[in-house]
């Protein structure tokens, strides 16, 4: 199999496309002992120490790169706020975890900072602006136009809508 074959095809569509070699390593994997399969595997690769090393290189330039994960502190999410606490005690001592969720718990308020409008505000402009390129685009593009136009307008309901209350 070619270099460039192996870095494009996943390993596991590889080996399926070679059905009877399936059955054969499964057959050999159930008969013949782990000890025994790793003996042979290593005198192969004693036998073709060049190959071993090209394949070793590959897989270290082109093989998965797991990372291993960061140990932190135990930490659960307990309820519908997204933070992670330690222990339910934390949990129900946080208050914005003991908060009665609304149906609009994002509020349209102004981003913090240099008095920049919201980002609900960009949505719908953006959103504007994809259906004005539905109109133009002829008839199924108008249909297109018209179902965003009902959501811009729902959304900007919804928006003023927790705003005001």
């Amino acid at each position: 199999m070619g270099f460039i074959t192996r870095r494009l095809v996943p390993r596991k569509i590889r080996r399926a496309a070679h059905p009877v070699r399936t059955a054969k390593r499964a057959v050999y994997r159930a008969t013949v002992p782990r000890s025994v399969r790793r003996s042979v595997s290593a005198a192969r690769k004693v036998a073709h120490p060049v190959r071993t090393a090209g394949y070793a290189a590959e897989n270290a330039i082109f093989g998965p790169h797991r990372r291993r994960p960061s140990r932190t502190g135990a930490s659960v999410a307990y309820g519908t706020y997204g933070v992670r606490h330690r222990s339910p005690r934390s949990a129900a001592n946080c208050r914005k975890c003991n908060q009665i969720p609304s149906a609009f718990s994002h509020s349209p308020t102004p981003a913090k900072g240099s008095g920049k409008s919201s980002p609900r505000i960009g949505g719908m402009a953006a959103m504007g602006v994809f259906a004005l390129i539905g109109f133009s685009s002829g008839g199924g593009g108008a249909i297109l136009g018209l179902l965003l136009v009902i959501a811009l307008l729902t959304w900007a309901l919804v928006a003023f809508a927790v705003r005001d209350h």
